[in-house]
């Protein structure tokens, strides 16, 4: 429906750990022109490393328990943040919020 190139993604807190990922892929973010990423969870490592956040400690069946070396490697692998590379990336347009406790 799109021309590789013509298309822009939209995604907003654990979505933008799906988009990040995306991004970071260097065959992937070729087919867009732009990504929005509002408020993305896109650091995770440090957020599933903070058991005080109030989503954490819950999400550890999910997501892995950082603690444990092997789940470590699996959510750096996963982590937009770990994965950023050299290759051009689409134009993004990116909110934060300056205190949202879910996605530090």
């Amino acid at each position: 429906i799109a021309a590789p190139g013509a298309l822009c993604a939209k995604a907003a807190s654990a979505g933008g750990l799906a988009l990040g990922a995306l991004l970071n892929s260097p065959d992937y973010s070729a087919l867009l022109a732009g990504a929005i990423m509002e408020v993305p969870f896109v650091d995770v490592l440090t957020g599933m490393s903070d058991p005080d956040l109030p989503l954490t400690v819950h999400e550890f069946a999910e997501w892995g328990d950082p603690r444990d070396p092997v789940h470590r490697a699996n959510l750096r692998s996963l982590s937009p943040y770990e994965n950023v590379g050299p290759h051009r990336y689409p134009r993004i347009y990116l909110s934060c919020a300056l205190a949202d406790a879910r996605v530090p």
